[in-house]
């Protein structure tokens, strides 16, 4: 949502089209919302594309791509923009929804698609870790956060938190058994999550004594403002192909704040850690030093102060390029003209 508002502030009317809920400020965007099964939002998506005369159509989501494809052939590649915010081929081969006989053939044919789409239209990227899946450069726009949208955090913090995605991939179950080794800190978990694994979740944080709060999905603004009211934030990740060489935008995110980081050991979270005195890594996948890891960020006033030293610092060096980002999509006009 950041690029719609950076365009919306540049002057562009801009139409999104997305399942609810919208962004929590719409002001200056006209909201379509989908609805019903996915196959059902990929076809009335795909049929607001064609039917909205826009200057530049921006597509993320890789179930479009083929529509997005005939798109930039009727209209030019110049007005039709790809958006990759996920490195697809190694996501789909360790997907837990797909039979394991289908995964390796599915990712390479993802990687041929996305090799034929960039002839057809424009790509951009959000790590540039991506731009293996190409033959061809494409700009990249590293999804930092917008500094002004985040809060410092609050004064007398206390726990630890977690914003994002709820998923055993991600590692919150492991999350939520490592904080049984640190006693009676609370957890609270931001983010959507399956009515299934909710409740396993829960069930098992009572069972190990951890004082538990699940918010569901949060808008942005107030996912942050309660974050910022705690301690350590935990970006857990599994080692998985598809997390090894993607940054997690939350790690940027929690030392933007203030928040002590407890991260995966995977190459581009520890990347994003680099120099800090106030993060700690952990071994991905193991309860023990992740319990370790938090125990060590929650013990240590020290960290608490490093973190809030370094995020003015996180804030500058690691935000958001809205005049870039504003000016690419000018010069997508300029080009189709």
């Amino acid at each position: 949502l950041k690029g719609i508002q950076t365009l919306v502030e540049a002057g562009w009317r801009v139409t999104y089209v997305a399942p609810a809920p919208g962004p929590a400020n719409s002001e200056g965007i006209h909201v379509i919302p989908l609805e019903g099964s996915r196959i059902r939002r990929t076809l009335v998506a795909t049929r607001t594309m064609f039917a909205l005369d826009s200057d530049v159509t921006v597509i993320h989501d890789p179930e479009l791509l083929p529509a997005a494809m005939a798109l930039g052939t009727r209209r030019g590649a110049d007005r039709v923009v790809f958006d990759l915010h996920e490195d697809l081929p190694k996501q789909l081969l360790t997907r837990r929804s797909s039979p394991p006989l289908l995964r390796r053939p599915s990712a390479v044919a993802s990687m041929w698609t996305l090799r034929a789409a960039e002839r057809l239209l424009t790509v951009t990227l959000a790590e540039s870790n991506y731009s293996w899946v190409f033959e061809r450069d494409h700009p990249v726009f590293e999804n930092h956060p917008v500094a002004s949208s985040l809060p410092l955090r609050a004064d007398d913090p206390s726990g630890v938190v977690y914003v994002g995605d709820i998923t055993p991939d991600r590692g919150v179950p492991l999350l939520v058994e490592a904080m049984g080794e640190v006693p009676g800190v609370p957890l609270t978990l931001i983010g959507r999550c399956n009515p299934a694994l909710q409740q396993d979740l829960e069930t098992r944080a009572q069972e190990l004594g951890v004082p538990l709060e699940m918010t569901g999905f949060l808008p942005y603004a107030e996912a942050w403002s309660i974050a910022a009211r705690h301690v350590v934030g935990v970006s857990p990740l599994l080692d998985l192909p598809n997390y090894r060489a993607s940054l997690p935008t939350k790690v940027d995110e929690y030392r933007a704040v203030g928040l002590v980081a407890v991260v995966s050991d995977l190459p581009a979270s520890l990347e994003a850690i680099d120099g800090s005195t106030a993060a700690i890594s952990f071994t991905a996948g193991e309860t023990n030093a992740l319990a370790g890891a938090l125990g060590e960020a929650l013990g240590d006033p020290g960290r608490l102060a490093a973190a809030t030293a370094e995020a003015p610092g996180v804030r500058a060096s690691r935000a958001w390029d809205s005049d870039r980002f504003a000016d690419f999509y000018a010069s997508r006009l300029t080009a189709a003209q």
